[in-house]
């Protein structure tokens, strides 16, 4: 099973995540903040993916930063295709995280 790290405090929108890809037999596990973040993952070498919660540049939209972990780490970005904008559908966040896992 692949694991995706959410890192944002909101409970509810995470609980929503969670069932989203539990259809597609992913394990999401929470970091509260970016602290949090750090030593969530060094006790979970095997996540694949990380999505950060903040906002788009240019827009102050809220979204998710998408990042994969071990990768030369690239923490900021202009390129639209790295956000999850909110409010995103079930269907959006399953194909966004599904581009995220394959490249």
């Amino acid at each position: 099973m692949k694991t995706i790290m959410i890192v944002d405090n909101d409970s509810d929108v995470f609980t929503h995540m969670k069932l989203f890809a539990l259809e597609k037999n992913i394990e999401i596990i929470q970091a509260k903040n970016s602290r949090h973040g750090v030593t969530t993952l060094d006790a979970n070498p095997d996540v694949k993916l990380i999505l950060i919660h903040t906002k788009c540049p240019e827009t102050n939209q809220p979204a998710y930063f998408s990042l994969k972990p071990g990768a030369n780490l690239k923490t900021t970005s202009d390129d639209p295709a790295d956000f999850l904008k909110k409010p995103f559908s079930k269907e959006e966040f399953k194909t966004f995280i599904e581009q995220k896992m394959r490249n």
